[in-house]
């Protein structure tokens, strides 16, 4: 029970791996593809919604309120994994606490996603008509580009396929 709480929570954690990663010299050049920051964020949309100035502006505003908040969560997110981390290396580990640190960093990535939609939304009020056809476009084509939402289903799982007991 103990090693499948434990394996259970390590995985939560690693789910959060953006979150806790060293801070490096240049980030906006590592950063994953699919993980822009939100000034690159804002840049994409602006030149592939071709955003007049006062949409730009308007987007800014949004954009900042967006990133204070990314930045809260990463930093609650980034404490809540070094607790965990010092609790495995410890010799008591206290169970209810871990995971009521994986239910945090859950509720956290839950936040997260309800932020982008928030900013995406409040974007959208702003756009006209073409430019929320290009925005759908934009948006479909990165849902699929992260395996999600696929016409034909999710992304089938990698690795052998593994089947638990109550599945045999």
């Amino acid at each position: 029970m103990k090693k499948t709480l434990a394996l259970a929570l390590a995985l939560i954690s690693m789910g959060f791996t953006a979150f806790t990663e060293p801070p490096r010299e240049k980030p906006e050049q590592h950063r994953p593809h699919f993980e822009p920051s939100p000034e690159q964020m804002l840049e994409r949309l602006v030149e592939r919604l071709n955003l007049t100035d006062s949409q730009k502006s308007l987007a800014e505003g949004i954009m900042l309120e967006h990133k204070t908040l990314r930045e809260q969560y990463k930093a609650k997110a980034d404490s809540l994994v070094e607790e965990m981390k010092n609790m495995h290396e410890s010799e008591n580990l206290d169970e209810a606490r871990m995971i009521e640190i994986g239910r945090d960093l859950g509720e956290l990535k839950v936040r997260q996603g309800l932020l982008m939609k928030k900013f995406f939304d409040q974007l959208k009020i702003h756009l006209d008509d073409e430019q929320l056809e290009k925005f759908s476009e934009m948006h479909e084509r990165m849902k699929r580009m992260m395996g999600r939402h696929r016409p034909d289903g999710p992304m089938p799982p990698r690795g052998p396929e593994r089947k638990f007991e109550k599945d045999r």
